[in-house]
């Protein structure tokens, strides 16, 4: 027994006035409110405020001396837990799902990080950069509550990538490897879930979205592309890593989900725009 989640469907009609110029207005607004991420609230007409997350909708014009613009939409409760059901992805999956992006990100490093044929200065721009690797993550770690035992081991990690900085020059794949379980040591370094979402915020927006190196040679593009896939892979394991440690929180209502999810967005939505994503 007891309440399913309920769903609502309405139509909404905007109408244009004589001279036109509050239709646009109130239509772009109204679609603004059905694509805005996370839940919000309906004001229902019969049922009056309700907590809800948009579904896809619909939208008809009709054009002439007084335009319509004529909305179709369904709304789904989520201001109140039915009985469990199974979800349709298990926290199992959805791990699984964020240990893959961070094996991409290694795998990005593999694929895109060259230094062969480049000049001195492309060799050490390439071990300035790795060498900065684990100064970032762990300046992620700074102001959160961590566990000692894997801060030691993450310390471990860091200091055995830095020495290996030199080697990794010519060998993309263990560089690779040895990133994604550095990755797996800062996950294990916070102390509570939500410490480590907030590090992993703070690891993403530690990585600079863009790079521009200034010049067009051999030398400068081979920089540039080297900073597009490093960058690329710390925001990508960080992004991974944000998603591991939302999953193991708990939540007791949406409105707690609501900043966790907006956060994970906005990584995601910037890891879109980058390449060797």
């Amino acid at each position: 027994m007891g309440a399913m989640p309920r769903s609502f469907s309405l139509t909404g009609l905007i109408h244009q006035d004589r001279d036109g110029a509050e239709y646009f207005t109130r239509r772009d607004a109204l679609l603004a409110a059905l694509e805005e991420p996370g839940p919000g609230t309906l004001v229902h007409p019969t049922f009056g405020p309700v907590t809800v997350a948009a579904q896809p909708y619909s939208l008809s014009e009709e054009q002439g001396s007084l335009g319509v613009a004529n909305f179709s939409m369904s709304f789904l409760r989520t201001d109140f837990i039915a009985n469990p059901v199974a979800p349709e992805r298990s926290a199992t999956d959805v791990n699984r799902a964020a240990d893959a992006v961070i094996a991409k990100a290694g795998a990005g490093l593999v694929d895109g990080f060259s230094v062969a044929g480049g000049s001195a200065a492309v060799l050490q721009d390439a071990q300035a950069l790795l060498t900065r690797i684990p100064d970032t993550m762990g300046a992620a770690l700074g102001d959160i509550a961590v566990d000692a035992v894997g801060m030691a081991s993450f310390t471990a990690l860091a200091g055995n990538f830095q020495g290996n900085v030199g080697h990794y020059m010519g060998d993309p794949s263990a560089l690779a490897g040895d990133m994604v379980g550095l990755a797996d040591g800062f996950f294990a370094s916070a102390a509570t879930a939500p410490d480590g979402l907030r590090a992993a915020s703070q690891m993403f927006n530690a990585v600079p979205t863009e790079t521009y190196i200034a010049t067009n040679t051999i030398s400068g593009l081979m920089r540039q592309n080297n900073h597009d896939v490093v960058g690329s892979a710390l925001q990508s394991a960080a992004y991974g890593l944000g998603v591991k440690s939302a999953v193991a929180m708990t939540y007791g209502n949406a409105e707690q989900l609501s900043p966790v999810t907006a956060s994970l967005d906005g990584m995601y939505e910037t890891l879109r725009s980058r390449p060797y994503v």
